[in-house]
């Protein structure tokens, strides 16, 4: 078995290295982001406490609870994108919702509806036969072929 890994040169000074910082000027709704993914459409994907912010390497789009009603709470904590390419998103306090990347459509699922054991979802993760670990304050939940068990 081979390991493959990347670290870099320590041959090099740190000084010769680019980096660049994001913030509120170049667009962020806030500078604590708690959650990346990259998608495999190629766009970053950040959780903040002032919603949801996709980066195409240029320009980032906030979505949160004023532009998207599904989101009833702008703290995202987790970040997932499944197999199907939709993109999880765990809220701390507005449950768990789904972005179906193919036509845009966001769904939530909620204590409320019986279908989480807490709204505060901190983890999210897909295991190899496709089921959905939700991780909530309250315990861990499944979703497996559409259906949440806790």
């Amino acid at each position: 078995m081979s390991v493959f890994s990347l670290a870099l040169d320590p041959g090099k000074k740190n000084t010769q290295y680019m980096h660049e910082v994001w913030e509120i000027e170049q667009g962020l709704p806030q500078n604590a982001v708690y959650t990346i993914v990259q998608t495999r459409e190629g766009y970053l994907w950040l959780g903040t406490e002032e919603g949801l912010v996709r980066f195409d390497g240029v320009h980032f789009e906030i979505y949160d609870k004023r532009k998207v009603k599904q989101l009833t709470n702008n703290k995202i904590y987790a970040l997932c994108e499944d197999r199907e390419g939709n993109l999880w998103i765990g809220t701390y306090g507005g449950g768990l919702t789904r972005l179906d990347t193919k036509n845009g459509k966001f769904t939530t699922f909620t204590e409320k509806q019986n279908l989480l054991s807490n709204n505060q979802v901190t983890k999210l993760c897909e295991d190899n036969e496709g089921n959905l670990w939700i991780g909530t304050e309250s315990g861990l939940n499944r979703m497996k072929a559409g259906k949440i068990t806790g």
